[in-house]
């Protein structure tokens, strides 16, 4: 299957990080990139098999989850979505035409992979740029960051003070 391999998704570790469905009991995996890069991979390294994105989706087995901001403990993945959120704003407003990071990588870089490329040190990498539109102060954007919340919760009559990660919608009114 092509949610379970490997590259495609991580298997998790934990005693509890097992999930049922119809007396069956699979332990969860979660996928390593969002749906519709996967998609996409899976469209160009099987070219032979057309399938829309909607069947794929439907595809993914139970035990396959799309990670949760919420759940991840590394900064680095909360990052990543913060950068991910800075491109679909960016996007919106018609400021650039990549659609995510990875699009912007391959702009920026002749293999995304290799860090002597991301650190702009190889010579074919070193003058490329991302194009961009000229902003227009005078209309009125918005776009989303992630942000860590106090929130205080009931449970069993006890408050506990809990913080939440919630994705929090900013908007920018021009100045007159």
């Amino acid at each position: 299957m092509y949610f379970e391999e490997d590259e495609n998704s991580r298997m998790c570790a934990g005693k509890k990080e097992f999930v049922t469905k119809g007396k069956i009991r699979k332990q969860k995996r979660y996928l390593s990139d969002n749906l519709q890069n996967l998609h996409k991979k899976y469209l160009e390294t099987n070219p032979r098999y057309k399938i829309s994105y909607s069947a794929f989706c439907k595809l993914r087995t139970f035990w396959v989850r799309v990670p949760n901001v919420n759940i991840r403990e590394t900064c680095l993945c909360i990052d990543h979505e913060k950068m991910e959120l800075v491109v679909v704003a960016l996007r919106k407003n018609y400021l650039i035409v990549e659609k995510s990071v990875n699009e912007i990588l391959q702009s920026l870089c002749c293999d995304p992979r290799n860090v002597h490329c991301l650190a702009k040190k190889c010579d074919s990498c070193k003058n490329k740029a991302i194009n961009y539109k000229e902003f227009d102060n005078t209309k009125e954007t918005h776009y989303f960051i992630w942000n860590k919340v106090k929130k205080l919760i009931s449970k069993m009559e006890k408050k506990k003070l809990r913080f939440k990660r919630l994705r929090q919608k900013l908007q920018r009114i021009p100045k007159i």
